[in-house]
């Protein structure tokens, strides 16, 4: 079941529907993939990338850190 918007809304405020949402996510997650635990790192070499992916702090367009 996909959530909506509405969904999303209304687990803000009510009683008890966080925990309903997270023992969903939960049941979700174990049938896609089961009890397994995938672990990935990542190596840096340097703080330099021509990418410029919006969640990393490395990003190609990053002025504020000190390269």
């Amino acid at each position: 079941m996909r959530e909506t918007r509405q969904d999303f809304c209304w687990l803000n405020g009510a009683d008890g529907a966080q925990q309903a949402f997270h023992a969903r996510a939960a049941a979700a997650r174990d049938a896609v993939f089961g009890r397994r635990v995938f672990v990935r790192g990542v190596v840096e070499v340097s703080n330099y990338c021509r990418q410029n992916c919006h969640y990393c702090a490395m990003r190609r367009d990053n002025r504020d850190l000190t390269r």
